[in-house]
């Protein structure tokens, strides 16, 4: 019997709603999961004796919390007092929702008939499960990368891996070198689950790079950033002298440095540029120019008159830029991918479903069948980039089917067919029938000596565009009228026959995926899946991970979050569409009387406050308390009916009505907000009552994301929507940032896809845009653009017109 409980608490906690099962005679802590089910064990045979669970808050004195169970029912249980959703059932009490209070250390008394006792000891820890997991990156200016992991839930443990191996630290934060590339993954458990969020490693936005004199590599410097050139540790010990050598003559331009200073009337090396300064005996160079690369020589003049020099030589290149990848389909049954970026000396790697392709080129050549996610990575010696497709089959590729293969000839509608006959078609006279009724009525075509006769070719008359060549039918266009059973006939010389036959069946291609959602009122989601073509057959992805249902829909829980693939595919084409889940508009909110937590109700959309389970047991009132007096609106509730004398509460609402225990209100309004009281009068005159916060929120209302660049070389993006009580979070190329404002600095070179998310407690939504770099000529066509964008922003957050911001204007 345990064993087979072990094994269900095993399944059970792999499941989306966990479940927790334990037993009072086991030793080790009983861990459950906070908002959760909990299956407690007792005993096997509960009819056997009278039960006492009691939880251990004084040292076991009469006023610790009890509950009584005889004859398998709970009796005398002021620990559970209040919580219809605690029961016990077959000797195991059954929390259906575990709150932080079940935490504790409990005593189940057993007493037998002989009026004899056993007790037997558990302690319950409660933890909140680990919610989803978020990993954000900073770089420091001392060269460093640290990776911040952060998630929901108590006592979390944290692991990490790059690449798949793992790396020693086992906190919440992991520092790496700026160098490091790959796939960094952080691990979150406790007791109850665990999660788990993988995010690509970037170079961090510009970088420093750092040079010494007296190292004997190159120097590699990012165009446009930031170069430390450390000359000496201690530049006061020396005059400087730093030459930049062309002509290795007096004549190449110089730098002198003494007492850590630049002497600029002696520096026609880095005249005219304040962007260069000496710093500690480093050289730092704000912005690196194209002109900066060369070789260079120290010369270090002591201060007895002896010299010393170093040579280095620096190599400017300008950094990766966005990736893209492209693919070209050949006639030869051949796809070409191609890679470009900006950037110097670029070098490219490939990789197919995450596997390295052997081709380090800028275009690699695949097979045209080959299905997948490609991702080409770029690299120099200053910076990298990636950029991932999905391959897609060529639109009009080839067919090609044999007369001697035993499978049917699928072929595309409007495509091209090479179906062949034989090797060396010189050898026979060849007829080609269309069986139509298996008669020998249906259209035939000669083919003698590698031609058809047109005189003899009814099956295809007055079709240009069907040929034969070297043995081989080939139709450059295929037509519905192509499908049917075919009868190849070879005549051989000496007047014998062989005969092959072929079924050719005709597939309109895939066409454009198009995944829409509808919301239903039972809190179901329904995805459906679309497109042209024949005989479709279709799959679906949720993050990733492959579902069951192979039809054009799907139904999913309303709370699903994340994102959905369907893949379409027939015999001769396949496509895919993948779409962000988004919140349904006017889902329906549940809430009950005896939950903890207040309950969040969207604006104009409708409530389901479920009171008691079986109504006809009390007289109900429930009264919204204002000041906790006795004066707040009431509605009384007798047999299942509200009685419209007695409730000024929703008074003249017709939206309002009262099913099975469940008070319903279609559409909620901001007076819905409050501290409602539910009190459940019984027929022998006792009362209790219930508490419950009612918030309403108004929904996030559709997303705006906006762009300002400043004249200080920054870009700042806003985030707008309507909606109450608004949280945001930002993603760049899908990896998370840390700012959590509703706007964002970036670096006016930030490029990529810029994601703001938006949610409060009833719904969320979701923007994303292409960044574009900010305009690098400063014209004021280009400033009021972007200023006007700003001034929307300004006017949707505080909800002024444009003619009011004219008057302010003219004021100031």
């Amino acid at each position: 019997m345990m064993l087979i409980f072990g094994l269900m608490l095993l399944l059970l906690q792999t499941a989306a709603c966990l479940e927790f099962n334990c037993s009072f005679d086991q030793s080790d802590p009983c861990y459950t999961a906070l908002g959760h089910k909990l299956n407690l064990l007792m005993l096997r045979d509960a009819s056997e004796y009278d039960l006492k669970i009691q939880k251990r808050i004084n040292n076991n004195t009469a006023d610790d919390p009890v509950c009584r169970v005889k004859n398998d029912r709970m009796k005398e249980c002021d620990l559970y007092n209040n919580r219809p959703e605690v029961t016990v059932i077959n000797g195991i009490l059954i929390i259906n929702r575990v709150i932080r209070a079940d935490s504790g250390n409990y005593r189940l008394t057993l007493e037998s008939s002989d009026g004899s006792e056993t007790s037997r000891d558990l302690q319950v820890i409660v933890e909140a499960p680990v919610g989803s997991v978020e990993v954000s990156i900073i770089c420091s200016s001392s060269g460093g990368m640290r990776v911040f992991c952060s998630s929901e839930g108590d006592h979390l443990l944290y692991s990490w891996t790059l690449n798949g191996d793992p790396l020693m630290d086992g906190n919440s934060s992991i520092d790496l070198d700026e160098g490091t590339d790959g796939d960094i993954s952080c691990s979150v458990k406790n007791h109850v689950n665990h999660a788990q969020k993988t995010i690509r490693l970037k170079p961090c936005p510009g970088l420093d790079r750092f040079c010494r004199f007296d190292q004997s590599d190159p120097c590699y410097a990012a165009l446009g950033h930031k170069l430390n050139l450390m000359m000496v540790q201690d530049d006061i010990k020396y005059d400087l002298m730093l030459m930049k050598i062309i002509n290795n003559t007096a004549d190449d331009p110089v730098c002198r440095v003494k007492n850590g200073k630049m002497r600029m009337s002696q520096c026609d090396l880095y005249n005219n540029r304040p962007e260069v300064t000496v710093i500690n005996g480093t050289v730092i160079i704000n912005r690196v120019i194209r002109t900066d690369s060369g070789n260079y020589r120290l010369t270090l003049f002591h201060s007895d008159g002896s010299e010393t020099s170093r040579d280095l030589q620096v190599i400017v290149e300008a950094p990766i830029g966005s990736v893209e990848v492209s693919i070209i389909c050949s006639s030869s049954g051949v796809m070409r991918v191609f890679c470009s970026s900006e950037g110097d000396h670029l070098l490219y790697n490939w990789t197919l479903n995450g596997d390295p392709l052997m081709d380090g080129n800028s275009s690699i050549d695949l097979d045209e069948g080959t299905d997948g996610d490609i991702s080409c990575s770029v690299k120099n010696h200053v910076s990298h980039a990636q950029k991932t497709i999905r391959l897609k089959p060529c639109p009009g590729l080839d067919r090609f089917c044999r007369f001697d293969q035993s499978d049917p000839c699928y072929t595309a509608l409007g495509h091209k067919l090479n179906l062949m006959m034989v090797l060396d078609a010189s050898k026979y006279d060849l007829k080609i029938q269309k069986r139509i009724i298996n008669t020998a009525d249906g259209p035939v075509c000669r083919v003698k000596n590698d031609r058809m006769r047109m005189s003899e070719c009814d099956l295809y008359n007055s079709r240009t565009e069907v040929t034969v060549i070297n043995g081989t039918v080939i139709i450059n266009r295929v037509i519905r009228a192509d499908s049917g059973n075919y009868r190849l006939t070879l005549e051989s010389s000496d007047g014998s026959e062989t005969s092959r036959d072929l079924q050719v069946i005709v597939e309109a291609p895939i066409g454009s995926v198009e995944v829409s959602i509808i919301c239903s009122s039972s809190g179901v989601i329904r995805v459906f899946c679309s497109s042209e073509g024949d005989h479709l057959l279709h799959s679906w992805t949720l993050n990733g991970d492959p579902l069951m249902d192979g039809n054009s829909s799907i139904d999913l829980d309303e709370r699903i979050d994340g994102d959905i693939s369907c893949s379409v595919k027939n015999h001769v084409s396949h496509a895919q569409k993948t779409i962000r889940l988004k919140p349904c508009p006017g889902l329906n909110r549940f809430c009950r009387f005896d939950q903890s937590d207040p309950c969040y109700a969207l604006l104009g959309h409708k409530l389901n406050l479920m009171m008691v389970l079986d109504a006809s047991e009390y007289d109900l009132k429930i009264q919204k308390r204002i000041i906790n007096t006795a004066d707040g609106p009431v509605c009384r509730v007798k047999n299942g009916r509200m009685r419209m004398s007695q409730c000024d509460l929703y008074n003249n609402r017709p939206e309002v009505t009262f099913i099975n225990g469940t008070l319903i209100i279609n559409r909620v309004i901001r007076e819905d907000s409050g501290n409602y009281r539910l009190t459940l009068d019984r027929s022998d005159g006792s009362e209790t009552s219930r508490d419950l916060q009612v918030i309403v929120e108004a929904p996030i209302g559709s997303v705006e994301v906006s762009i300002i660049c400043s004249s200080s070389g920054g870009m700042r993006v806003f985030c707008s929507s309507e909606g109450d009580q608004l949280l945001y979070s930002w993603t760049l190329n899908g990896d998370p940032l840390m700012d959590a404002n509703s706007s964002i600095d970036l670096d006016e070179r930030t490029d990529g896809d810029i994601s703001c998310s938006v949610k409060n407690h009833v719904s969320h939504a979701l923007k994303t845009i292409r960044l574009k770099p900010c305009p690098a000529d400063g014209s004021v066509g280009s400033v009021r653009s972007f200023s006007h964008l700003h001034e929307t922003h300004v006017r949707k957050q505080t909800g002024r017109s444009e003619i009011e911001d004219e008057k302010i204007e003219r004021r100031t």
